[in-house]
């Protein structure tokens, strides 16, 4: 089951600019102790968007660090599924003393590490491109239990970004709306991930603070790189919009790097704060252009095209994306810029994405 909410949101602003090191030492140097096995649970996932998330039984890999007695133990070690079975070499054996392990999936999400990294703590930096669906787990203080039959150490997972989604729709039957391209503007692409300190158990969903946060939850920091990123492109244009919401994706940007939101304001031909922006054509359904037209500013026209900015966050939309929610952007465009008074109506869904995880046998 999701957990929806929806979020009873005031018109988004629409802007219309008028006016490591590795020891190998445990390794196969100690025969007489049981190798680590291991045992994953991933997240559902929500069937409410398309490509959806990695779940337990679609995760066919990750990436391995370990400490003990604060020191490295194992140092980017990649562990495949192979026959429903964790597989992964060279073998390690479990040591005199209890381990910390980190895990990320996919491998290809493979974090660089700012300052190292110590038994205790672990913060990986990471580049977001938006296509890669980013899992983080934490065992911390880890024995085999049993000399002979010890248990498989289990890794549960939880997403480390935002799941973001964009649907439109017009509920106006007077106009017609064309898409050309959506793209997210000024949204930060790198930060710095500080693993929780303690295990990520299976037992149940982490609960957040005001800001978002608990102590097994994985923290974002640092935030660099604002870049613009395409959600959807269509040189010729979408379907035109209908009273019924239709999600635009379609360059594979489905994940954000968790992060405050800056509210988007124009000071003369600029724009600041983070925002969606949206190319299309309004006619009025006789095929006769309503916008952009000859007294559409020039910030707000590329080509052909009007530009319409709807801003990220405003005072009932969500000021940050935290881990592990998804959300979705619904945008009503039912009025005409400059013909109309500029109404827009936008609401945002949150969808958590860790409840109801189920065990991999």
């Amino acid at each position: 089951m999701k957990n929806t909410i929806g979020l009873s949101a005031a018109p988004l602003l629409l802007i219309l600019l008028a006016t490591g090191c590795s020891s190998d030492s445990h390794h196969s140097q100690q025969p007489s102790s049981p190798a680590i096995q291991f045992s994953v649970v991933a997240p559902p996932t929500p069937r409410f968007i398309s490509q959806p998330e990695i779940t337990t039984a679609t995760i066919d890999n990750f990436l391995l660090n370990a400490f003990t007695d604060k020191k490295t133990f194992i140092s980017d070690l990649r562990v495949t599924r192979e026959n429903n079975s964790w597989t992964y070499a060279p073998a390690y054996y479990w040591p005199a003393t209890p381990v910390n392990f980190y895990a990320v999936s996919p491998t290809e999400s493979k974090m660089s590490r700012p300052g190292g990294a110590d038994a205790d703590s672990f913060r990986a930096g990471y580049t977001n491109t938006g296509s890669i669906d980013l899992l983080y787990s934490v065992a911390k203080d880890q024995t085999p239990t049993s000399s002979t039959t010890p248990k498989a150490v289990q890794l549960n997972f939880r997403h480390a970004l935002s799941r973001l989604a964009i649907s439109m729709k017009s509920s106006n039957s007077d106009i017609r709306v064309k898409v050309y391209s959506v793209e997210l503007e000024n949204v930060m692409t790198q930060g710095i991930f500080t693993f929780p300190d303690e295990t990520t158990s299976v037992s149940g969903a982490p609960s957040l603070d005001g800001n978002g946060n608990t102590s097994a939850m994985g923290k974002w920091s640092d935030w660099s790189v604002p870049a613009n990123t395409s959600i959807y492109d269509n040189p010729a244009g979408s379907d035109y919009l209908t009273a019924s919401a239709t999600e635009f994706s379609n360059t594979g940007y489905n994940f954000a790097l968790p992060q405050p939101l800056s509210e988007a304001s124009s000071a003369g031909r600029a724009v600041t704060g983070s925002y969606i922006k949206v190319k299309c054509v309004i006619d009025n359904g006789a095929g006769i252009r309503l916008w952009p037209n000859s007294q559409t500013p020039a910030e707000n026209k590329e080509g052909d095209y009007g530009i319409i900015r709807f801003s990220l966050r405003n005072a009932t939309a969500p000021q940050s994306w935290q881990p592990g929610i998804g959300y979705i952007y619904n945008l009503d465009i039912n009025k005409v810029p400059g013909l109309d008074m500029i109404d827009f109506t936008v609401t945002v869904d949150e969808i958590n994405l860790y409840t109801g995880a189920e065990m991999e046998d």
